[in-house]
This record gives C-alpha cells, structure tokens and sequence, in this order.
C-alpha cells in the first residue's frame, strides 16, 4: 500500500466504522482541500483531496512559509558580499524609510537593529501577524510600514529591546523586504525571482493576485468544507511575510536544496553555501534560526508553517541532523529524546497545504501520519512538544504490554477512570476506558494511535486514542512508576492519573 493510500485509508476510518471516503473526513472536520507532497531519499510524489476540484497543480497561498523565500534571498545577497548578517538598519535601509518605523523615544534604537535580529524574530519590532487586503494593497512598503491608510496593520515600530525577547513578528520581515529592495536596487519580487524561485525551479510560485499572473487553477479560502469565503482570497504587498502563491512541490524543492547544502563539502558548489544554511538551521532562541524552526534538541528536522486569513494554512518540513549546531555531537537531552527515535531519513520531508482555518490541526495530524506510515522520526522542528493527538489507527495491533495498566486510576483533581480489557466480542482483547466522573457514559475504546509518542531512555510510553474523540490516552512507564495522561488535541488540556493510594 502506497503512503497516499494509507493516509486515505486512515482519514476514511475516523468517524466511522464502515468504509467511507477520504473526503467525508474532510467534510466533517471543515476543510474543503489538502494538497500534500513528500519528499523521499530525493524524490518528490504528490496527492491531493479535494471536495472542491482542486488538484496536485493547485496553488495555495504559502502564507508564513514566505518568509523563508526572504530569508534564502537575504543569504543570496550574503553570500555575493552585499552586506552581512550584522549589518544594521543605519547601513541597508534607507534614511526616509527607516524614518517611518520611529517614534520620538525610540529613535535611537532603531539604527541598531541588525539583518540577523530580522530574521531571528528577536528585532523588537511589533506586528505579528499580517491580516492582507480585500482588494488592492498599498503601493508602497513604506507606506504600510509608517501604518498610512489603507494600510491594514499600524505603524511597525520598536516594543523592546534588539536582541533582547523573541517575538514573531510580520512587521520585522516586511523591514526586511525593504532591506533587500533598498541593497539590490530591485523589486522584492523580481530579486525573489531571480535569487530564489527560478534557480530552485520553482516554477509554480509567484507573488500578487493569481489572476494578475494568468493563473486560473487556484485553491479559494473555505470555512467549511463547501462554503467559500469572500472574498476568496487576501492580497498582500507584504510579500515577504506572507505573499508567495505556491504547491506543495515547489516548496519541498526549496527543503531539498538545503539538504543537499548540508551533506556538502565547503568547496562544492550547491544553491547556498554550507556554511550559510548552518547558520540559517542554528537555533538562536525559542526552537527557530535564522526565519526557520529548528530545535536543537532533539535536532532532527527543520521547517515552517503558517495560516493566512481567511483560510489558508501549510507546514513544510524537512529531515537533517542539526547536531552541528551543538558542536557536531547532540546535547544529553538531544541524545534522549532520538534515543527510541528511528533514523534520519535522508533527503526526506513532506509538505501540506490546506484552504481552511481549521487546516492546522488536519495538517498536523497528517504529518505525524506520515513520519509513522514511513517510519521516520517525529517533527521536532519545534523541540519536543506532544501536539498533535494522532489519527487512530483501526488496523494497527495493540501494542504489547498494555494489560500492565488495567485497573483504577484518580487523578489530583478528583476526576477518576477505570482500564479494562474487552473480554468477548469483536473486540476481545482490546483496552477500554470507563470515564467515571460524567455518569452513564459507555465504556470507550482505545484505539493505537497513527502516530509515535515522544519517548526517552527513562520513559516507556504507549499512545492510543479513544475511539471517535480527539483525546489521546498515554499509558506511562517512568522508571517503574506507571500513570495514565489523557490530552485534548484541540486546547492541549492535560489530565494525569495515578493508582490510588
């Protein structure tokens, strides 16, 4: 069975037991399309679901995916000798437009920041997220930077100290934008074109309206799986942060290429320079380098995602020992969490692209899908974070050693729960759940999980997940010591249970 038909068949058996369509999976959690691509020892495949007619050749909007087309033609610039990575504003932007990001206390700071600080997140500069525009945006990225109508966002200027917190911020890259404008003396999209998509052959991404670009198979922003919004689409003159039209393809070309860099020698000649594309998979602060996440620990992958309104939302991921980061051997606490972690794929990754608000949590469950349907390691490009509660996996075999926590539970708050085996029917042998704090609810099924917990040397971890219901239940083993934790895919809400004493 192919990956596609086995991430199909797991969608098809979510909520219900009878053999149903992918797309009714779709339909039922709200999201009209998913266009995904993996990236396998080098070699790209595609699928798309769609209950829209959308295909593999749709565009989708990249929304903060952009921004790592920024960053790639920033390191370009770089690499030619242009300026550096600590260049400040005082040096690469220009003196009436860096006028516009000041306020009378601050404006002594402002010439401090540097091209890196831009790219880390850490400038102190405000604007997190870029909303976009119904209909045109402004002409000018200095008008939207000094926040003048019809700008959407207000003025981007300095809340804290350069260097100082990370703050993801949209107003820092649209800084950057005009950075690269202003050291090029070209526009930002001719200067992507040229530094970025065209080298990488990306030649499905663009920047501006779809239609401006001649471009008719287009994914529409859904809120459900079958109710448009309108307008269809956002534009965006903040092509940096958030404007790259794209398909899941072309941007695991982008991830390919920095892999290949990486496996390079210094001398060789590949798109970026080893050396760059370390620096750039270097966590600075908060799991990300220089745009992309990049955890140190474990340091296995790297990527990105994003969500445009009103209902675009991607991830893009790709495989690579980061442990060059932590002078070439992983950190303890790296080395315990790839411990029970199968090996780093080579030239692997994936990509998922979606028109729908509710795209983020169908993307993350898909990703875990797929590292677990190829036996890859879990993404950890954000370190070891638990999200998301995996797809059930009806075909999956219990894992051995469950039966060690059947029995009574009660957690500190009160709540109490009892693990029973089914003992006879359809479903012999199989673990159930009895939720005792809400009466009369029926004994729920615990199905294996589509997906890997995060596991270390000390912790033996079995994941499975109640049957119909976005909860995964973990049966830990920590150093003898056996406790049941039920998690909430949605608010990440915990609850920890312990044999009664």
């Amino acid at each position: 069975m192919s990956v596609f038909s086995r991430l199909e068949s797991l969608l098809s058996s979510q909520h219900s037991s009878e053999s149903t369509k992918p797309l009714k999976y779709l339909e039922t959690e709200g999201c009209a399309s998913v266009s995904i691509a993996i990236l396998n020892h080098g070699e790209v495949s595609s699928h798309n679901l769609s209950c829209v007619g959308d295909n593999t050749e749709t565009v989708f909007q990249a929304c903060s995916i952009s921004k790592v087309i920024a960053a790639l033609a920033c390191l370009k610039l770089v690499e030619g000798g242009q300026f550096s990575l600590d260049s400040t504003l005082d040096d690469c932007l220009a003196s009436d437009v860096l006028q516009k990001l000041k306020t009378e206390r601050t404006e002594t700071l402002l010439g401090c920041i540097t091209v890196k600080h831009l790219l880390t997140h850490m400038s102190g500069l405000k604007i997190h997220g870029i909303p976009g525009y119904h209909n045109d945006p402004p002409k000018e990225v200095s008008d939207i930077l000094e926040g003048r109508r019809p700008a959407r966002t207000p003025q981007v200027h300095l809340e804290s100290l350069p260097g100082l917190f990370s703050s993801y911020s949209g107003g820092a890259l649209t800084v950057l934008q005009a950075v690269l404008e202003n050291i090029s003396g070209k526009d930002y999209r001719s200067l992507t074109k040229e530094l970025v998509l065209d080298p990488l052959l990306m030649t499905m991404s663009f920047y501006g309206s779809p239609e401006s670009n001649g471009v008719a198979n287009f994914a529409k922003a859904y809120y459900t799986a079958h109710t448009m919004s309108w307008p269809p689409y956002h534009n965006f003159r903040e092509d940096a942060a958030a404007g790259l039209w794209t398909t899941p393809t072309d941007l695991l070309k982008l991830i390919h290429a920095l892999q290949i860099s990486l496996k390079a020698d210094e001398q060789s000649t590949t798109y970026l320079k080893k050396a760059l594309v370390r620096q750039m998979l270097t966590e600075t602060a908060e799991g990300k380098g220089l745009v992309m996440a990049c955890s140190k620990e474990p340091g296995l992958c790297f990527g990105h995602a994003g969500d445009n309104y009103p209902g675009y939302t991607c991830i893009a991921v790709g495989f690579a020992d980061l442990s060059f980061a932590t002078g070439g051997e992983p950190t303890p606490k790296g080395k315990d969490m790839r411990a029970k972690q199968p090996a780093i794929p080579d030239e692997c990754g994936f990509c998922i692209m979606t028109n729908s608000p509710r795209g983020d949590e169908i993307y993350e469950k898909l990703g875990a899908a797929i590292s677990y349907s190829m036996d890859w390691p879990n993404i950890s490009m954000w370190g070891a974070r638990e999200k998301p509660v995996p797809f059930a996996d009806y075909d999956a075999v219990n894992p051995k050693g469950w039966t060690r926590w059947i029995g009574k539970w009660v957690s500190e708050s009160g709540l109490s729960l009892d693990i029973m085996e089914r003992l006879s029917g359809k479903d012999k042998g199989s673990p159930f759940l009895r939720y005792n704090s809400t009466p009369n609810l029926p004994d729920l099924r615990l199905v294996p999980a589509a997906g890997r917990p995060n596991r270390s040397i000390q912790k033996e971890v079995l994941l499975f997940v109640i049957e119909g219901l976005n909860i995964g239940v973990y049966f830990v083993n920590k150093s003898g010591t056996l406790k049941v934790k039920l998690r909430h895919g949605t608010t990440d809400g915990v609850e920890i249970f312990q044999r009664p004493s």
